[in-house]
């Protein structure tokens, strides 16, 4: 047999809402490697690439005028 199980309702919410605000449930592509936020290297290429790419612009938007 299981444990007790705490059958209250939360003032508000109805049985549905409940069950699906549990804690302890898994958060279903929680974890997933690209989801994590990039690393200082990371953000510090990305900067650098971004403005590789800006003054690429704008050397072509010069010889353009």
């Amino acid at each position: 047999m299981g444990g007790m199980q705490d059958k209250r309702q939360e003032s508000g919410k109805g049985s549905e809402e409940q069950e699906r605000m549990r804690p302890g449930q898994a958060n279903p592509g929680a974890g997933q490697e690209g989801e994590r936020a990039p690393s200082p290297e990371e953000l510090k290429r990305r900067r650098q690439e971004e403005m590789f790419r800006e003054r690429e612009r704008d050397e072509k938007r010069d010889e353009e005028l």
